[in-house]
């Protein structure tokens, strides 16, 4: 052949044809957003790229839509430099009125999928969680992507598990972490394997890590494998996909799954959403790795004097608390909860075995690799709410403490309330306890000191303290506590001056500022404001010289529901005391102090032994 591929065919001849591939160009994908939200996507792309971005609006924004070369769901093919646009929409303002609020919860009720599916996403994102409720669970199976991604995180915790399953899976795909974090563990147990699949990826690896292993734990192993929630793992993490065990890196804060609530709980009982130790670290908590029940219990398996029995037994009840009893002493009892939000995998300065924080809380570290905080809690909550009595509300808290709302005639609003926290160790009833020999009939209920109001205490240093009686004659110490103590411990470090913030196990705070130590004591004075705004965000004032710490809440709710707008303040004032080193002796290396009602060693900086 000449160059120009012609040929003469004389006799027998061969032409050998040669392709260079003609090397692709990058093209530039323009993100421009208009009002307040954010795109993840935008950046240089090979030539013939296919780009499905996702929009993740502001809470309170609505997303209306995609403009410029995106197709409506966020597609765009890059055979040229193209740029999308996504439009969030504002929230109304504070003050304009809802159109739906007043709207009544039957009509929401009487809801048809016709009439859903014409419901303008706008309209949606002005729907709560009880109007959201209310709605019929086969309407959802005509909710688009756009519509289920503009409810507020509110509505969102108000999806129950019979309207989860009628959503078409891709309804789902829109969903951004907000969204994803607010879905109630009961409703994500009945997520189906094409809704799990259909999920975004990106926003799931977004979520915090004990977000992230929520949504796993509680998903239900009958119906979603573990190929199915590989592609939805963040960076590090690993399924085994013949068992479901779950494994994150040193260090990554984890959550196992929700412990379902009792049945006939008592009307005037809340409790909170706590882990259930005879689950694993596992898709749908169902893996080979064992119950984390059983792991606690191997790391304080020492057997005993008969080298049979260990000397402690643990067990949760259906409640969510984390028995102690001992085989030696058929009386003793310790009742606590496991943190929440203080379940880690050990690194590997982590020793398996059983010590404490500074704080005096225990840790359990487990042969299994993770590190589990307890927490000192109530050992009966029905009992706790039957010693009040049914004209009061309990709500126990994630972290052990309970807070009251009761009959008090001395009260203008014939109301009080009072956050308590409880010593570990539980009383046993006196000898021959017989509630029917008491002459006036016996009177459980939580006992305070006579003046409560503002105990001016005399060093040593002592704890507001009051008693809990329980029907069955069993008594447990109480403190006076804050509402969120964690929270008052983050905001206290943000204070020019303060070096450490440490939570005691017994209520208090022990404060380091300038080389000196203070305590922080809750009393028993608790108020409660009324707000017609709702609340954001707790704060430390200082009120006339006087130290507050500001707390919004919301009624008792689900415990499965996990936000909701807040119109009251709780306001805190607890008392500052200087902590004096006459208080502290030194016995050879170690240090020795006595504050809070504890006899507290340093074995090592930091390391506090308390008795």
């Amino acid at each position: 052949c000449d160059a120009s591929g012609q040929v003469t065919l004389d006799t027998d001849k061969s032409c050998s044809a040669s392709f260079t591939a003609k090397p692709l160009e990058n093209y530039r994908l323009t993100v421009t957003v208009s009002g307040n939200g954010r795109v993840d996507g935008a950046g240089d792309y090979v030539q013939g790229s296919r780009i499905l971005l996702s929009a993740v609006r502001q809470d309170g924004w609505l997303f209306t839509g995609w403009s410029g070369d995106c197709d409506s769901s966020g597609g765009v093919v890059l055979d040229g430099n193209k740029t999308c646009t996504a439009t969030f929409q504002a929230p109304p303002a504070p003050d304009a009125p809802n159109p739906i609020a007043d709207i009544p919860i039957e009509a929401f009720a009487a809801l048809t999928p016709d009439s859903v599916a014409s419901i303008p996403p706008a309209t949606l994102n002005l729907l709560s969680a009880e109007q959201l409720a209310a709605i019929p669970p086969d309407t959802f199976s005509q909710l688009s992507a756009s519509q289920l991604a503009n409810l507020s995180t509110d509505a969102i915790a108000g999806i129950t598990p019979s309207q989860i399953a009628s959503l078409p899976p891709d309804a789902l795909s829109d969903l951004n972490s907000d969204s994803l974090q607010a879905l109630p563990t009961d409703t994500i147990a009945a997520l189906d394997a094409a809704q799990v699949g259909a999920l975004n990826a990106a926003q799931v690896q977004q979520m915090p890590s004990t977000e992230v292993s929520e949504l796993m734990v509680n998903l239900n192993a009958d119906n979603i494998k573990p190929a199915d929630i590989v592609k939805l793992l963040p960076e590090g993490w690993n399924i085994d996909l013949t068992t479901g065990d779950l494994s994150a890196p040193p260090g990554t804060a984890i959550s196992y799954r929700t412990l379902p609530q009792p049945a006939n709980l008592p009307a005037q009982l809340s409790l909170p959403a706590l882990p259930d130790l005879n689950s694993s670290f596992s898709l749908g908590g169902q893996g080979s790795k064992g119950s984390a029940l059983n792991n606690l219990q191997n790391t304080v398996a020492t057997p005993g004097s008969s080298g049979t029995l260990p000397p402690y037994i643990l067990s949760q009840n259906p409640t969510g608390i984390l028995k102690v009893s001992a085989t030696f002493d058929s009386k003793f009892e310790m009742a606590f909860i496991p943190d929440p939000n203080n379940i880690l995998v050990i690194t590997s300065d982590m020793a398996v075995g059983l010590t404490q924080d500074e704080g005096g809380f225990p840790i359990i570290i487990t042969p299994s690799g993770e590190r589990f905080r307890v927490l000192p809690a109530p050992a009966s909550p029905e009992l706790l709410a039957q010693a009040v009595g049914a004209d009061s509300q309990v709500t126990l808290t994630s972290d052990g403490s309970a807070f009251f709302d009761y009959p008090d005639s001395n009260r203008r609003n014939g109301r009080a309330r009072q956050v308590v926290s409880f010593e570990a160790f539980v009383e046993p009833p006196p000898e021959g306890f017989d509630p029917s020999l008491f002459p006036e009939g016996f009177q459980p209920g939580f006992y305070l000191p006579p003046d409560f109001r503002r105990i001016t205490s005399t060093l040593p240093i002592t704890h507001s303290k009051g008693k809990l009686i329980y029907p069955d004659g069993r008594a447990q110490a109480i403190n006076a506590a804050l509402l969120e103590p964690d929270e008052f411990q983050q905001l206290g470090l943000k204070f020019t001056g303060i070096e450490k913030v440490v939570r005691n196990a017994n209520g208090t705070f022990t404060v380091i500022t300038g080389g000196d130590e203070y305590l922080i004591k809750p009393q028993f004075d608790l108020q409660v404001l009324d707000n017609s705004e709702a609340l954001n965000g707790s704060a430390i004032q200082l009120n006339a010289g006087i130290l507050e710490f500001h707390v919004p809440f919301s009624p008792p709710s689900s415990p499965n529901r996990r936000r909701g707008e807040a119109h009251q303040v709780a306001v805190f004032q607890p008392l500052v005391e200087f902590i004096p080193d006459e208080f502290c002796t030194v016995e050879g290396a170690n240090r020795t102090c006595h504050f809070g009602g504890q006899s507290c060693t340093e074995l090592a900086p930091g390391n506090w032994f308390c008795q």
